[in-house]
C-alpha cells in the first residue's frame, strides 16, 4: 500500500468518510482528522478562479508565466509511493522537500509537509486522470487552493487565541482530543492494525505521525468553534426571509406525481427455482401481514438493490420501474397494504407503498425548513468568507507563491518572531 493511500485511509477512518479516493477533500486539510471542515472556508477551484473578491494567496506568475517547476520545487513532499504500474513522469509529484516554509501567517509559518502530506492522494489521482500535458497546471491550482485553505484556518486559530480566555481554548482542544481518541478504534479496523501503538508505528514507516494528526484536530476545531460563535448572531433566519426565497423559487419546490415504496425480492436464482422461491416469498408475506418489520426483513432476506435501505425506494413516476407488473401494483395497491407476491423476470417481488405524492407546488409550510436550511447555508458560507476577508486584509502573509522583489529592492527581512503554529 502506497505512503499517500495509507495516510488517506487513516483520515477518512478518523473523520468519517465514504471514500479513500482522494478525490473528496476529506483528511487532514479539510477539517483534519475526525473533525467537520469549517463551513465557507473552502472556496471551490472554479469560484476561488473567477471571483476576485475572495482573499487571495498572492501568487507569483498566475498571469506572468510562473513556472510550474518552482511550485514543485518546495511542493512535493516527503516520497510518494506509486502504485505498482504507475507510470513516473518528469513531472510527477515524487521527491524529498526539507522543512521548507510556504507560507508566513503574521507570526507563524506553514511547512511544506503541513501543505502536501493531504494532498499527496489527491496529486497522484489528478497526474493520473488528466493528460500529462494539463497535469502541471491542474497541480499548481489544487497547491494553491489548499494552501489558502491552510491560511485562512491559522488566520481563525490566531484570532481565537486572541480573542478567547485561556481557559476556554484549553477545554475545546480537550474536547477535540477527547473526540479523536474515541475515533482511533475505527482508524485501526480501516488500517488493519490491533494496536495504538501498531498504528503509531505503521504511521512512523510513511513518515506520519498520530499526535501530528490530533494536533491538527486540535487547531480545526478551536477555529471551527470560534467561528460558529462569532457568526452566530448573524445566521438568524426571518419568516419574511423564507416567504420571500419561495416565491422567487417556485420551480424548485414544484413536485411530480408517484409513490414513495418499499419492496423484498426473493430470487429465483438463489433458491434453486420459481417454486421454491415463490414458496419463500409466500412465507415472508404471511410473517408481514402478521406484523414483522418490513425494514428488518428487507435487510435480512432480500436479493434486492435496495436491501441495505430497507428494501425503500425514493420517489417513482409510474411508468418508470422496470418490472410492468411491480409499476402496475404500485399505483393499484393502497397505502401500507402487503400486496400478493409478484412474479418478475428474475425473482418475486412483494411490494408496499408507503406514500403517494400528488404533482403540484409544495406548500410554504412543508418546504419552510428546507428553505430555512438553503438561507442559513448561503449566510455561513458569506458571513465566513467577509470574516475570514477581514482578518486576512489586516494580516501580514507571504508565501512562495508572491512575486520576487524588483531588482534592486531589497527582499523584507525574516521576522525574528517566527515559530512553528501550534496544531500545524
Amino acid at each position: 500500500m502506497s505512503h499517500a493511500r495509507l495516510t488517506l485511509l487513516l483520515c477518512c477512518a478518523l473523520a468519517g468518510c465514504s471514500s479513500a479516493s482522494g478525490s473528496s477533500g476529506v483528511g487532514l486539510l479539510r477539517g483534519g482528522a475526525g473533525s467537520r471542515w469549517i463551513p465557507g472556508l473552502h472556496k471551490s477551484e472554479s469560484v476561488a478562479a473567477s471571483n476576485p473578491s475572495e482573499p487571495e494567496v498572492k501568487q507569483a506568475g498566475a498571469a506572468e508565466g510562473a513556472s510550474t517547476s518552482s511550485v514543485q520545487s518546495v511542493a512535493l513532499a516527503n516520497p510518494i509511493e506509486q502504485e505498482p504500474g504507475d507510470a513516473a513522469s518528469p513531472d510527477s509529484p515524487v521527491g524529498e522537500v526539507a522543512e521548507s516554509i510556504v507560507a508566513r501567517v503574521n507570526g507563524d509559518v506553514i511547512l511544506a509537509q503541513d501543505l502536501f502530506t493531504p494532498l499527496r492522494g489527491q496529486l497522484v489521482e489528478a497526474q493520473q486522470k488528466v493528460p500529462p500535458q494539463e497535469f502541471p497546471a491542474v497541480r499548481d491550482r489544487i497547491i494553491q487552493q489548499k494552501l489558502r485553505d491552510l491560511i485562512e484556518r491559522q488566520l481563525l486559530i490566531q484570532e481565537a487565541k486572541k480573542q478567547l480566555p485561556e481557559a476556554l481554548v484549553k477545554r475545546l482542544e480537550l474536547d477535540a482530543d477527547k473526540d479523536f481518541g474515541k475515533r482511533i478504534e475505527s482508524g485501526m479496523k480501516s488500517m488493519g492494525v490491533a494496536t495504538e501503538s501498531e498504528l503509531r508505528r505503521k504511521l512512523l514507516e510513511t513518515g506520519e505521525s498520530l499526535d501530528q494528526i490530533q494536533a491538527y484536530q486540535r487547531g480545526t476545531n478551536l477555529a471551527q468553534q470560534f467561528i460558529h460563535k462569532q457568526l452566530q448572531s448573524r445566521l438568524s433566519v426571518s419568516r419574511e426571509e423564507m416567504l420571500d426565497y419561495y416565491e422567487h423559487h417556485l420551480d424548485d419546490f414544484r413536485a411530480e406525481g408517484g409513490v414513495r415504496w418499499s419492496e423484498i425480492v426473493v430470487s429465483y436464482e438463489k433458491h434453486g427455482s420459481v417454486e421454491a422461491a415463490r414458496a419463500k416469498a409466500d412465507q415472508m408475506v404471511a410473517q408481514l401481514r402478521a406484523g414483522a418489520d418490513f425494514a428488518e426483513l428487507a435487510k435480512a432476506q432480500s436479493d434486492g438493490a435496495t436491501a441495505p435501505q430497507g428494501g425503500d425506494w425514493d420517489r417513482t413516476a409510474q411508468g418508470s420501474y422496470l418490472v410492468s407488473a411491480v409499476d402496475e401494483a404500485l399505483f393499484r395497491l393502497p397505502i401500507g397494504q402487503i400486496g400478493d407476491p409478484i412474479e418478475g423476470p428474475r425473482g418475486w417481488h412483494i411490494v408496499r407503498v408507503n406514500d403517494r405524492i400528488t404533482d403540484g407546488v409544495k406548500s410554504f409550510v412543508d418546504a419552510q425548513e428546507e428553505i430555512r436550511g438553503v438561507i442559513r447555508n448561503e449566510k455561513v458560507k458569506h458571513e465566513t468568507q467577509a470574516y475570514v476577508s477581514e482578518l486576512t486584509s489586516k494580516a501580514h502573509i507571504t508565501t512562495v507563491f508572491d512575486k520576487p522583489a524588483a531588482a534592486g529592492q531589497a527582499a523584507a527581512p525574516p521576522d525574528p518572531s517566527e515559530k512553528s503554529p501550534n496544531g500545524l
